[in-house]
Order: C-alpha cells, then sequence, then structure tokens
C-alpha cells in the first residue's frame, strides 16, 4: 500500500502528463506502430493516462520516453479556395523544421497557422483533421497529412465609411471611395486593411497632414458569417505649398519657375512635386534633383527647397557599328547641355564611314514663358557621300521652332537651307533649295536602351518654291513609324513602316538627300546600303519619288542579357508604283544587352531576287 502523498501523486499524474505534453511536447511522444493513423490533439495524452491508470507499479520516471527521432512532411488537403491555400502554405512552410515532430506542440502549431491564414479570406468555421504516417522502410520521413474543411465563407453584412474635414469634398477621396466592395462580397482582411492604408497614404499625397482615423473597426460574427466595416476619417484641413526656392542651380530662378506646373499657395499634391522633378530631370540641366519640403503647422503650409546639382558641361556619346555594304562606321556626339543661365544648349554630330563623312552642330535657346516645351534651334551641318552612283556635298542650315506637347507629340515649324554639289549616274548639278518645313514627332519607351514597350512616329512635310529664292519647285512629304511590344516577358516583337511622296518638276535638280533610297538595317535588310531605287538605262542608281517599306522582327530571350531575332523586310522605291518593284529580304541574328546598350549582329539575304548576296550588320544602340 501506498503513503497517502504518493496515492495523491500517482492520482495527479494524468493530469500533470496533459500539461507537460502541451508545454514541452517533446517529453512525451507516441510514435505509429501503423502506418497510418488518425490523431486527434489530446488523443496521445489520454493513452497516456490510461496506461498510467492500469499501472499499479506506476513510477513518474518510466512515464518520461526518449526525445523523438523521426521528423514529418507537411502536406496539405481540402482547402478549396486558391487564395486561402497560398496563404495557408506560406503560414505553414514557416514553421521550424524541428518542430515537424509529430507532437501536441506540432498540431497546435500547424492548427493555429492554418487558421490564421484562412481567416484572411473570411473562413473562420474550418475543421482540421490530422493524419500520421510512418516513414517508409529506408525513408527518414514519415507524412503529416493535414485535411482542412473551410467551412463557409464570411461576407460583408455592412459597410460604413465616413471622409470628413475638406476631404469630404476632395475628387480624389470621392474616386476612392468607389473602390470600396459591395455588401454581400466575401470578406478578404487584406482589401479591408489595403483600403484603409489607401486612404491613409493619400491624405499625405495631397496634403492631410493633420488626418486620422477617429474610429476604424472590422467586426466579425463568425455564427452567422458576416462582417461589417467601419471607418471614420478625418482630413482636417488641406495644407497648400508655401515658398519654393531653389539651391545650387546654374539656372536662373525665374526660368526654373517657369517649369513649374504649381504656385505658391496652390493645394499641396504630391503628383506636382513627382511632375516637377521629371521636368527638371528631362531638361538635362541637372544630374541629381533632391526635395527638401517642410511643413508649417501653425499656417498650414509646406515650403519646399529644391537642391540642385548641375549636370557636366561636356557630354560625350560614341556609337560604332559595321555592314558588309558600308564597312566601319564610327559616331560621336559631344553635348553642352547648359551653356549659359537662361538653359541654352548646343548639341554636336560627328559621323564617319568608308562612304560618308557628316558633320552637324545644333544651338537650342529656350523660352522664358515654357523653357522646356517651348524653344528656338539653330543647326548647321556639312555632308560628304560617295557611295553606289552617288557623290555629294552639301551644305545645310536652319531656323526651327518647337513645341513640346503634354501628348507627348513634338511639333515644328521653320525654314531648311541647303546647297548640294552633286552628281547622281551620269547627271552632275549645283542645287540651292529654300524649303519652308513642318514636323510632328513623337517617341515613347520603357526599359531603357532596350526597350520592352515603346514606339515612335515620325512625319515632315518640306515645301520649296522659287517664290522664295528655292531654285526648285518641290513639296516631299516622309512619314515613318517603329513599334516594340513584349508578350509573356521573353517575346519581343518589333514591326516598322515608312513612306515618302516627293513631287517635282525637275527631278534632276533634286539633291541625293531629298531622293529616295532604300536598303541597309534601318530599312531593307538583305540590300546593300541605298541600292533599292530606280536606274537609268546604264544600270546606275537616280533614286526615286515614291517610297515604302514595312518589317517584323521576333526576339526570343535565350539568356537575361542575350536574345536571338528572326525579321522579315519589303519595300520599294519607284516613280510609278508596281507589283514588281517589291523586293523583300529577310535573315536572323543576336541581341546583346552590353553595358553601354545593345549590340545587334544580322545576317540578312534577298528573297525572290537576282542579288543572292549575304549582308552582315552590326550596330550598337536602340531601335528608336
Amino acid at each position: 500500500m501506498l503513503p497517502p502523498f504518493l496515492t495523491k501523486i500517482k492520482n495527479l499524474s494524468p493530469f500533470i502528463l496533459l500539461g507537460t505534453a502541451l508545454c514541452y511536447p517533446s517529453v512525451l511522444y507516441a510514435q505509429s506502430k501503423t502506418s497510418a493513423t488518425t490523431v486527434s490533439s489530446n488523443a496521445k495524452a489520454l493513452d497516456a493516462t490510461r496506461q498510467a491508470g492500469d499501472d499499479s507499479t506506476f513510477q513518474a520516471d518510466d512515464f518520461i520516453p526518449a526525445p523523438p527521432q523521426t521528423l514529418y512532411t507537411l502536406k496539405l488537403v481540402g482547402i478549396k479556395n486558391s487564395d486561402a491555400r497560398k496563404n495557408a502554405e506560406i503560414y505553414v512552410s514557416m514553421i521550424p523544421t524541428e518542430e515537424m515532430d509529430g507532437s501536441l506542440r506540432n498540431f497546435y502549431l500547424v492548427r493555429t497557422a492554418i487558421q490564421k491564414a484562412i481567416s484572411v479570406y473570411g473562413y473562420f468555421n474550418s475543421t482540421i483533421k490530422f493524419d500520421v504516417v510512418a516513414p517508409e522502410e529506408g525513408e527518414k520521413k514519415g507524412t503529416l497529412i493535414v485535411t482542412v474543411d473551410q467551412g463557409p465563407a464570411t461576407d460583408i453584412a455592412g459597410i460604413n465609411v465616413n471622409v470628413t474635414g475638406q476631404a469630404h469634398d476632395d475628387e480624389a477621396f470621392e474616386k476612392l471611395l468607389t473602390q470600396v466592395p459591395a455588401i454581400g462580397t466575401q470578406l478578404n482582411q487584406q482589401t479591408y486593411d489595403n483600403f484603409k492604408e489607401d486612404l491613409r497614404q493619400l491624405g499625405i499625397e495631397r496634403g492631410y497632414f493633420d488626418a486620422d482615423f477617429t474610429s476604424s473597426q472590422l467586426d466579425v460574427k463568425p455564427s452567422t458569417q458576416q462582417a461589417w466595416w467601419n471607418l471614420d476619417y478625418d482630413s482636417g484641413t488641406r495644407y497648400k505649398f508655401g515658398r519654393f526656392t531653389f539651391e545650387n542651380s546654374q539656372i536662373r530662378q525665374d526660368y526654373l519657375r517657369h517649369i513649374m506646373h504649381m504656385k505658391d499657395g496652390d493645394p499641396y499634391n504630391m503628383e506636382d512635386l513627382a511632375a516637377l522633378n521629371s521636368d527638371l530631370s528631362s531638361s538635362g540641366w541637372f544630374k541629381v534633383i533632391l526635395f527638401q519640403p517642410k511643413i508649417n503647422k501653425e499656417d498650414k503650409t509646406v515650403n519646399v527647397n529644391v537642391l540642385l546639382y548641375p549636370q557636366k558641361k561636356n557630354v560625350f556619346k560614341v556609337g560604332i557599328g559595321y555592314s558588309t555594304d558600308v564597312g566601319a562606321r564610327f559616331q560621336l556626339g559631344w553635348n553642352k547641355p547648359w551653356v549659359d543661365s537662361k538653359g541654352q544648349s548646343l548639341r554636336s554630330n560627328f559621323y564617319i564611314s568608308k562612304p560618308k563623312l557628316a558633320i552637324e552642330a545644333a544651338y537650342r535657346m529656350p523660352l522664358l514663358k515654357n523653357p522646356l516645351n517651348y524653344y528656338y534651334e539653330a543647326a548647321y551641318g556639312i555632308e560628304r557621300e560617295k557611295q553606289n552612283d552617288t557623290t555629294t556635298n552639301a551644305t545645310s542650315a536652319s531656323f526651327m521652332r518647337y513645341w513640346n506637347r503634354e501628348t507627348g507629340w513634338q511639333n515644328g515649324l521653320g525654314v531648311r537651307v541647303r546647297y548640294d554639289s552633286f552628281t547622281q549616274a551620269n547627271q552632275s548639278h549645283k542645287t540651292l533649295l529654300i524649303y519652308p518645313t513642318v514636323s510632328a514627332t513623337r517617341t515613347r519607351f520603357r526599359g531603357g536602351l532596350f526597350p520592352y514597350w515603346g514606339d515612335t512616329q515620325r512625319i515632315s512635310i518640306g515645301v520649296g518654291s522659287k517664290a522664295w529664292g528655292s531654285q526648285v519647285n518641290f513639296y516631299k512629304i516622309e512619314a515613318s513609324t517603329i513599334w516594340i511590344r513584349t508578350y509573356f516577358k521573353k517575346h519581343r516583337f518589333i514591326s516598322r513602316a515608312g513612306a515618302g511622296y516627293l513631287k517635282t518638276s525637275d527631278f534632276d535638280r533634286i539633291p541625293p538627300a531629298l531622293r529616295f533610297f532604300l536598303g541597309g538595317d534601318r530599312t531593307l535588310r538583305g540590300y546593300k546600303y541605298k541600292t533599292v531605287a530606280p536606274r537609268d538605262s546604264e544600270g546606275k542608281l537616280v533614286g526615286g519619288s515614291i517610297m515604302g517599306y514595312a518589317g517584323l522582327e521576333y526576339d526570343y530571350q535565350l539568356f537575361p542579357k542575350w536574345w536571338t531575332a528572326v525579321f522579315a523586310d519589303t519595300g520599294f522605291v519607284s516613280d510609278k508604283f508596281k507589283h514588281s518593284d517589291l523586293r523583300y529580304g529577310t535573315g536572323f541574328g543576336l541581341r546583346w544587352i552590353s553595358p553601354v546598350g545593345p549590340v545587334k549582329f544580322d545576317i540578312a539575304t534577298p528573297v525572290h531576287s537576282d542579288h543572292h548576296n549575304v549582308q552582315f550588320y552590326l550596330s550598337l544602340g536602340t531601335e528608336l
């Protein structure tokens, strides 16, 4: 017979054991002897208690087995909602591997993680069952199968969202309130949290710096599967822009202020600051732009100091390339982003290849009214070319006015003058042309020098007349476009097209630069540079008055920096279009995204042509 105090210990041992199992699961472990066993949360504790009660010689030390040696891989089944399932998988994956030992604590951690994960999507009445599968022979880990019945979903039964203060009449907040889910929508706690954060963030962006939630609560009643949104947002007073200052700027303050879309005293809006940052950056005048806002609680204003670091005075750009017809080519650009305090700038370009030499320079003069978008530009250039049946020496000059529109289009209007001394085929002339011109261009892109999305459109019209000193009456229209689109990250398509028309009664005196020729890596691949055009009776190129071309290229990404390409081009040049004038070219190539820009290597050949020479093209630079 046991002493009284030992009898009490024996009678209390099941409860001591159960507490030990919950707090220290490694102390109690009952490994399954069968291949699969269904276990509830307290099954092992009950089995242990039963054993203790039946053993008349029970001693406490006999009830402390060795720590478990088997770990389990978790298999989650039964959750039908895909978002809830993914969330549950993320939650249970964060349970440490050493905790996956099939113990009661393991079950508790898994159950808690799953319930927390699926409650985000409105499932508060789930049931969870555990099946322990012992390791197969030769395997180290068993399988813990967790079967989840997610239960009925909780729906939104009511929404109470109130915005008070000056934001009550703010269109941006009115637009945001339209995004509130409808009553009857399945509850998603993340949607509630996101909407609350959107309210807070919108208030900051639009200058409601004293805003606060007077109440915010998401009420849930699991027994009836109902939930209620309750949000009261008091915006307070909207702050206004105070004083703008520009520090360390080499450009005059009045020019910078005319770039701004807002003025002192306007309602604060972070989008206005972002637009100003973009405009200052696109000017090319500054290397670094830093905004330093200072909030004044007393007068509800925000003073903004803009700290600027000037761009380098001289910027150089280098381009190289090679093609079978032209050979090696080299291009050097020298730009001065700012020359004086008015933001005037100079850009120049030097190009040389075996058949061609060109030098050009342009001086830009911004207007104070809108320095970034309105400016004059004076340009001058010289050109020498000896290619195929063309020999020319030319001097050109222009004076243009440009308008950059908010739509992305740039409009130009001005006059161009050029003097050419040239020989084309067997015709030699010296011609002075003076022709007013109008142009429209737009370029958009995303993705840097190797854009995954982008397009460009160009159209120009020039009219020459003896009435204003031109030696030839003519008009010329030319347009071109390039489109780049990428699908599923690895499939990149490039389409290009161009057309032109030249009208004159004295074609022989029109310089080669204004006539139409095709051929080369920018227009019709597979043909030599400027070799597609009408010819005279001796077979020499004379150029044409009508031109059209189109091409399609498909690029596929092989590696992060490498793409392969296949393409097909077609085009014609003539004086009167006939289907037989069409020429075709096709080929393939490689693209390498180098640190200094994309390097393109293409091999192309004519199709259905007497000319079967293979052309090689190597170039550095973007397609746009």
